[in-house]
């Protein structure tokens, strides 16, 4: 059996021959509004994001793009700008390709989530035929069908497509030869590469040998492993039965720690969440108002940022909390958007016990009345990006507004589709075991 390789399959192959083909036929309306749109939106993108592409509406730029350009457009911005631009009936076809997508490039891949994906790509391929026309099909569309047997023989497509491959070859081509005897200046240096690897050097001796040493992997290809109790921790803050507390261990402070006391509204909203958890309820609890407040959390590679970062472009999350609308009566336990206003940590003594929580303190956008999506519990659902917030107006602060760490499912970037009014482009989490 071939190994079918998802980088080129889905992004510089379908990706790339669809929106190029809407293009030739001039199938896509307001190009100029979608490259504002995409340049607008930019400038909120996370740094460890990567690439995000340039006058995608330029058909004699889309051959440039790389895979990671393309991954960036597909899984996260071509639904909420082809959204109006795009006869629906393309956009429905496309939607299709996406959720596929959506669910094959997490890290941690279930297989129910892998039988989902085939099942998507695969009424994707159907549906395509159907609308476009048997020409418009593709040898390597028909190769989606096998990604599954792929998949299930060789784990997530992190494992063995090849996107590590050429940043493999990105590292190479940095390498400064002499432009004679290139093959044999390149293997030198790769083997002082690979044998600084293997050094135990004092800390004083480590910075003399970073220069030869591989620079640290940044936008969406970071990798770095966690504990199995931390992947654990995260996949239990989707679940309304048991869901993390916030003394869980899970990430780590970054940055100075701030001792500071709370204000009294935030106090109370505090202690009616220390009053729900089972073992804290009607209990003698020794609460102290001071906390130690910081503005950045790192959870492996990934860094969550806060109003009082020096960036905000990590500060916006997705959670499954009980957000409260400004409504009393309306009370909503599904995936809300919201800012990361700072982080602290707490102690609070039972007994002879004592126990730490982190939480975030967010502030959470306001729903556009002109929003048309349902309701969304899961953030890779396509249906998110149909849902309308406005960018500038929060609902009024709540208790919901104190959240465990742990309770936080990802990263977004909001996608400016109107004057003040975004889409949510939710980001894979970068944790890995």
């Amino acid at each position: 059996m071939v190994i079918v390789d998802p980088m080129h399959n889905l992004f510089l192959g379908t990706a790339h021959h669809f929106w190029k083909h809407l293009l030739e036929k001039k199938l896509v309306r307001n190009l100029t509004k979608i490259d504002d749109q995409l340049s607008e939106t930019r400038s909120y993108c996370p740094q460890d994001m990567g690439r995000i592409p340039q006058d995608i509406t330029n058909i004699k730029m889309v051959p440039s793009f790389t895979a990671d350009q393309w991954k960036n457009w597909t899984i996260s911005f071509s639904v909420p700008f082809m959204t109006g631009n795009v006869d629906q009936k393309y956009l429905e076809v496309w939607k299709s390709f996406v959720a596929g997508s959506m669910l094959l490039c997490s890290r941690v891949l279930s297989r129910g989530d892998a039988l989902r994906a085939d099942g998507y790509l695969h009424d994707f391929c159907i549906q395509a035929e159907e609308l476009l026309g048997k020409d418009f099909v593709t040898p390597n569309m028909h190769l989606h069908n096998h990604l599954l047997e792929c998949i299930n023989d060789f784990g997530p497509v992190y494992s063995f497509w090849l996107f590590s491959f050429e940043r493999y070859n990105g590292i190479l081509g940095d390498f400064t030869t002499n432009n004679k005897n290139i093959e044999a200046e390149l293997m030198k240096k790769f083997l002082i590469l690979n044998y600084s690897f293997n050094l135990e050097l004092e800390e004083e001796e480590e910075s003399f040998l970073a220069s030869i040493k591989e620079p640290q992997v940044q936008g969406s290809l970071q990798i770095e492993e966690v504990d199995i109790d931390v992947f654990e921790v995260y996949g239990n803050s989707f679940s309304p039965e048991d869901p993390p507390r916030g003394d869980e261990k899970y990430g780590n402070p970054v940055g100075p720690l701030q001792l500071t006391t709370l204000p009294q509204i935030i106090r109370s909203r505090l202690l009616k969440y220390y009053e729900q958890l089972p073992d804290l309820r009607n209990q003698n609890i020794n609460f102290s108002p001071v906390i130690r407040k910081f503005s950045n959390y790192a959870i492996g590679p990934e860094l969550f940022t806060s109003s009082e970062s020096r960036t905000e472009r990590s500060s916006n999350v997705l959670t499954i909390w009980n957000v409260t609308t400004g409504n009393v009566a309306e009370v909503n336990s599904n995936i809300f958007p919201g800012k990361i206003l700072f982080f602290f940590t707490h102690k609070v003594r039972v007994g002879d016990q004592t126990k730490e929580f982190t939480f975030a303190y967010l502030k959470y956008f306001a729903k556009s009345p002109t929003s048309q999506g349902r309701n969304v519990s899961w953030a890779f659902d396509p249906e998110i990006f149909r849902n309308e917030w406005k960018q500038d107006t929060f609902y009024q602060e709540a208790d919901d507004c104190i959240v465990p760490v742990q309770r936080i499912i990802c990263r977004f970037v909001p996608a400016i589709i109107k004057p003040g009014i975004f889409a949510i482009c939710p980001l894979h989490r970068k944790i890995i075991f």
